[in-house]
């Protein structure tokens, strides 16, 4: 049986598969509708009109429109396993469309003010409870309706089309709203405006779940009332058992237990620092969005899914020391543009960190268990959220001032994750030094982000030396592409006059094995297979020296088999193509490239073979891998 749930469908490209189109483009209509919902609710309950409760109704507003994410996503999602997905969000939409087009009508205007009476605003609060159940709906069965769409090879692209479209929705909502309240002075019409855009947004976002094709989805086995229960759990169970999942969705529960603090801290310095309004919360919401989206897109650019915990690590620091910063900067310097310029950098690195996130987890989940997994997610990160912004609601007109000491005790959670982070994570590695972890982590993110390295057949590198990799010599650059293609230390054997004095502090962390060019440095000879015969790993380029000519591999020289024959170690051909070519290895460095490593079968030494016999072979093999895959081959990888 298929387990994915996916029928053998041939899909269209991206470009050309309508279905994803009406999806994102239904996706970006919800979250603008959401924004809008939330910018007429802050407007009835009385936003900035009541001194000291700013703070409480923005968090009123995150614990009804998230707390069904807590009670019924799970079965919302459980729901969307059992019948017609696209007809599930269909409905989830047009209800919520049609129920806020309800509120012009039900709710009890008063004498032409958009400001609800006290005893009717539990109405307004409903509303929002009713529209989030709606929106629970939509967000797990939106993500578990992704693959039958577009199919699984192009399912990472299409996540990060959605999701962007998510955050340009909710971002467009925000600057819509935001001008409607600025420009109406809290007029009932410009409110009614807002409702009705909101209500419009749900509706036609419906509608293209009507058009949507996908292959119908069917439940594998029938399931009695007992076990659904169970059922629903196994994502939870699977989280508390493997630890680096459960890490992963406690750092997810702070950052989004953090944003209904800082959220509301906002909401206190629009109106008591900058002495505005629902339109200037609008700006400094439009603004964390924009940084958001944008660090999104930094990472989608530099395929930084492969080097999660670096980016996550920083970005956990920088989200909160910029809180911290603006805590301290802005009674000194109350202007608007200051508050934008933070909310900006601060959202710049939170959507830097969620993004990561959400990519390592999915990376790290088994298939069968993803969807409950980000159930579980979902579940435990909303629990702390709607927890605070209940309790800020609850603190009404003494919400402000907690505000303060509130923001500061996340900012310093956030960053005492990101020291948790680094020495658990970022610090580990292949070696024993955490300072030579660090710099493995940062010369992988340098070659997979601007040399756009590909490394092809990393399984058959052996797990555990001795381990010689011979490698054909293209660039400068080449030693630095190989060492981030695979998880071992390489002991490199390079010329000595490369060594320059500048980078003293490099040498001294990879102490590579430096070689006189005369031919007779029989010093580094020895040092090579003493590494060898301690289980440790040698690489060295035969060639000699950089290999101009592309067209053919060069001589290598055959004392690369000598080191292997008297090691008693494994040799790992390596072929290296895609590389800058420049006059100067150094300039390598500085020259973006596509850059791609492949490993051959790795090469067993046996007693009968000299070290001519050793090379040749070697040298066989790499020119395998270069006769399919050079730069001036035809065929390429499946």
């Amino acid at each position: 049986m298929n387990q994915s749930g996916q029928s053998h469908t041939a899909y269209p490209t991206l470009a050309k598969n309508t279905s994803f189109h009406l999806l994102w483009s239904s996706t970006f209509a919800s979250g603008f509708g959401d924004r809008m919902a939330m910018f007429a609710v802050l407007t009835m309950v009385g936003y900035g009109l009541t001194p000291g409760a700013d703070a409480s109704l923005q968090a009123g507003v995150d614990f009804f429109f998230f707390i069904p994410y807590l009670l019924w996503s799970p079965i919302a999602g459980w729901i969307g396993d059992r019948v017609p997905r696209r007809w599930l969000m269909f409905a989830a939409d047009e209800i919520r469309g049609l129920l806020i087009l309800a509120i012009l009508l039900i709710l009890p205007w008063q004498a032409g003010s958009p400001v609800l009476p006290a005893e009717s605003q539990w109405q307004a609060w409903m509303l929002l409870l009713a529209i989030g159940i709606c929106a629970a709906t939509f967000s797990p069965v939106k993500l578990s309706i992704i693959p039958n769409v577009v199919g699984t090879p192009a399912l990472q692209r299409a996540n990060a089309v959605v999701v962007n479209m998510g955050v340009i929705g909710n971002l467009s909502g925000a600057i819509v709203g935001s001008v409607l309240i600025s420009s109406s002075s809290g007029s009932m019409f410009h409110v009614q405006w807002c409702i009705g855009l909101a209500a419009g947004a749900y509706i036609i976002s419906g509608l293209f779940w009507a058009f949507l094709k996908a292959p119908q989805h069917r439940a594998s086995t029938k399931q009695s009332l007992t076990g659904i229960p169970k059922e629903i759990s196994k994502g939870l169970t699977y989280a508390k058992t493997h630890r680096p999942v459960l890490v992963l969705i406690t750092l997810a529960a702070i950052v989004w237990a953090g944003t209904s603090v800082y959220l509301p801290y906002l909401a206190v310095i629009a109106t008591s620092v900058y002495q505005g309004d629902l339109g200037t919360l609008g700006y400094l919401q439009v603004s964390m969005a924009i940084g958001m989206l944008s660090g999104g897109l930094v990472l989608g650019i530099l395929n930084a899914r492969l080097h999660a915990e670096l980016w996550m690590t920083f970005a956990a620091f920088f989200v909160g020391f910029w809180i911290i910063l603006q805590l301290v900067l802005t009674p000194i310097l109350p202007y608007l543009f200051m508050g934008i310029l933070f909310a900006l950098i601060i959202g710049f690195h939170a959507g830097i960190l969620i993004v990561a996130l959400n990519s390592l987890l999915q990376r790290i989940s088994p298939d069968f268990l993803r969807a409950r997994i980000f159930g579980a997610k979902e579940v435990i990160t909303q629990i702390g959220k709607v927890a605070i912004s209940f309790a800020i609601w609850q603190l009404g007109n003494d919400s402000n001032p907690a505000m303060l000491p509130l923001t500061l005790l996340f900012a310093g959670i956030m960053m005492a994750s990101a020291v948790y982070g680094l020495f658990r994570f970022v610090l580990t590695g292949p070696s024993k030094k955490k300072t030579l972890n660090l710099c493995w982590r940062f010369v992988r993110l340098y070659s997979f982000a601007f040399h756009k390295l590909k490394v092809h057949y990393k399984h058959r590198v052996p797990p555990k030396g001795p381990v010689l990799f011979i490698c054909n010599h293209t660039a400068g650059i080449d030693p630095i592409l190989v060492q981030s293609g695979t998880s071992h230390i390489i002991r490199w054997m390079m010329a000595a006059e490369y060594r320059l004095r500048i980078l003293g502090w490099f040498w001294r962390a990879l102490k590579p094995i430096m070689v006189d060019r005369d031919g007779k440095d029989t010093a580094a000879v020895r040092e090579a297979i003493a590494i060898l015969k301690q289980d440790d790993i040698v690489g060295i380029f035969p060639e000699g020296g950089i290999n101009e000519d592309r067209s053919k591999l060069g001589d290598f020289a055959d004392g690369a088999g000598l080191l292997a024959k008297r090691a008693r170690a494994v040799i790992q051909p390596v072929f290296i193509t895609g590389t800058p070519q420049n006059v100067k290895p150094i300039t390598s460095l500085f020259k973006p490239s596509h850059a791609h490593v492949y490993f051959a079968h790795p090469v067993t030494v046996t007693s009968k073979m000299s070290r001519e016999d050793i090379i040749t072979e070697v040298k066989s093999r790499i020119q395998m891998l270069r006769n399919q895959f050079g730069e001036n081959a035809t065929s390429s990888l499946a």
